[in-house]
């Protein structure tokens, strides 16, 4: 058959006619500032870059900057500009500085960003971090001389560990005690270990020393195992998703996740305690010296949440066993030498406690389960935090709280401007039980409320007595305002500009950088 080219033409014509035509995207210039500590303003740098990732983190640009003016004895200052290309699917990306100094690299803290041309970013350099960009890298924590157990790190892009059972960072003996920041990167496929392992989590043991502060911050931790089984015989163990044990050292910015059917911790043949947390399982502040200082004056855990429901199953244990499970952290503990405190502020949990089969002294809180204070001047605070999924215990001695679980010393213990959104508290026990929506047990309180119409649940064979008097009732109708006019202003602020954002979805707070 003979071709006709008109109608070949034609057919090409409208081919281009009907098929859309994908412009490509425009190039993007921002800029910004890189501003130095005090302790690096004297260096001098080989170079001074900003490299830009995209969100797998693939360096997308790289530019080199120049100091604005000469080095002065306050903080100096780096302008940068850079132009290019980014894919819609590239979107958002992380932006970091980066100084050479002798071979040694120093790192800011990564900006997350859905840039537009015009955007400006300033960018603080004060510690010198070695950058991680592999899990092997992570892996290599402690184990490696390159490594040390006293490091200061930043993760430059989101790692998957779901190739195995993950061997905790830091033990009693070798503990981890230096900074760990994940560039608000995530961490996902997380195994964590059971058997008779003492101190779970990605992080096992944290020690500050001296007048230093061990510190894990900015970022998220999704974690693959949904149940755990621990057999520790006498030996007590401690297990949270970032940290089983931390002492004198800081949590800030962190999230911890897992799977929809979250993580059921199973204790079996043993008669050692269990302290477990969607953040950490035990946290302490002492001193070895009354100058020792730390971030706030103390062991902090700031703007932290855990999304996963916890179930702990205390299963044929001994009567000298006890068992604490909280939101955030299973117990915090401070006993020691100065005025010691441990504050928990600007955080949520909003999974379900499910603590059962208890057969010793133990308690469940939606952020704290259990706080110790000592015989001197310490103290314990909880400010600015807030719970929201259902609390169930069962056993023979509970203590139950929406925010507090229990605690040694009433007097020493304070919740302040914080929320207890849990529908349900269910006490199941057969000898004695203390429940509040608050706290189990009374606190110091300052302007906490609670839902009016949430119930407590209790057996036949239990009557527990009720802590009513650390929070106010409040209509689940008018949660909303709660937020936004009650607590509104000094002291008490919920700072919705730099902390916080209202997820309208859930009908609560959350993380402006979540």
């Amino acid at each position: 058959m003979k071709k006709n080219p008109a109608l070949y033409a034609a057919l090409f014509c409208l081919c281009l006619c009907a098929c859309p035509v994908t412009e490509p995207p425009e190039p993007i210039k921002i800029q910004g500032r890189i501003r130095l500590s005090n302790e690096l303003v004297t260096a001098k740098y080989e170079a001074v870059n900003v490299n830009i990732y995209d969100k797998n983190g693939e360096i997308m640009s790289s530019v080199t900057v120049s100091p604005i003016g000469s080095p002065a004895p306050s903080m100096p200052q780096y302008s940068w500009e850079a132009t290019f290309i980014i894919p819609a699917a590239a979107a958002p990306v992380t932006i970091f500085a980066e100084l050479d100094l002798n071979g040694d690299r120093f790192y800011s803290e990564g900006t997350d960003a859905i840039v537009a041309s015009g955007s400006n970013y300033d960018l603080y350099v004060s510690e010198a971090y070695t950058p991680l960009f592999k899990k092997e890298e992570l892996k290599a924590i402690g184990k490696t001389a390159a490594y040390p157990l006293n490091g200061k790190y930043i993760l430059i892009k989101n790692l998957d560990l779901s190739d195995g059972v993950w061997a905790p960072i830091g033990t009693e003996g070798n503990p981890f005690s230096g900074i760990f920041s994940g560039g608000f990167n995530t961490i996902s496929g997380l195994r964590l270990p059971g058997g008779s392992n003492r101190y779970i989590g990605l992080f096992g043991y944290v020690l500050g020393t001296g007048a230093a502060h061990a510190g894990i911050k900015n970022l998220k931790v999704n974690i693959a195992s949904s149940s755990i089984s621990l057999n520790s015989g006498s030996s007590e163990q401690n297990l949270g998703i970032i940290c089983g044990y931390a002492e004198n050292a800081y949590f800030e910015n962190i999230i911890a996740s897992g799977t929809a059917a979250g993580l059921k911790i199973t204790k079996a043949n043993g008669f050692a305690g269990v302290s477990a947390g969607g953040i950490a399982g035990r946290i302490v502040s002492s001193a070895t010296s009354p100058t020792t200082t730390f971030i706030d004056g103390g062991t902090r855990i700031s703007g932290c949440a855990s999304l996963l429901s916890l179930t702990l199953n205390a299963d044929t244990v001994g009567n000298t066993e006890t068992t604490y499970l909280g939101g955030i952290v299973g117990t915090t503990y401070t006993n020691g030498t100065g005025a010691l405190l441990i504050t928990i502020q600007k955080s949520y949990s909003t999974g379900t406690i499910n603590l059962k089969n208890t057969t010793g002294n133990a308690a469940a809180g939606g952020i704290n389960a259990y706080s110790f204070c000592g015989s001197g001047s310490e103290n314990a605070r909880i400010i600015e935090c807030y719970s929201s999924g259902d609390i169930t215990c069962k056993g023979i001695r509970l203590l139950c709280g929406g925010i507090l679980g229990s605690n040694r010393d009433s007097s020493k213990n304070t919740i302040s401007y914080s929320v207890s959104l849990n529908d349900t508290f269910g006490v199941l026990s057969t000898g004695v039980a203390h429940v509040g929506k608050i706290s189990g047990e009374a606190v110091t309180p300052t302007r906490n409320y609670n839902l009016e119409e949430s119930t407590i649940i209790t057996d036949a064979t239990g009557t527990p007595t009720i802590e009513t008097t650390s929070g106010d009732d409040i209509p689940r109708s008018n949660v909303t305002e709660l937020w936004f006019m009650t607590f509104a202003g000094s002291p008490n602020n919920w700072d919705f500009n730099s902390t916080w954002k209202w997820d309208s979805d859930s009908l609560r707070p959350v993380f402006v950088w979540q």
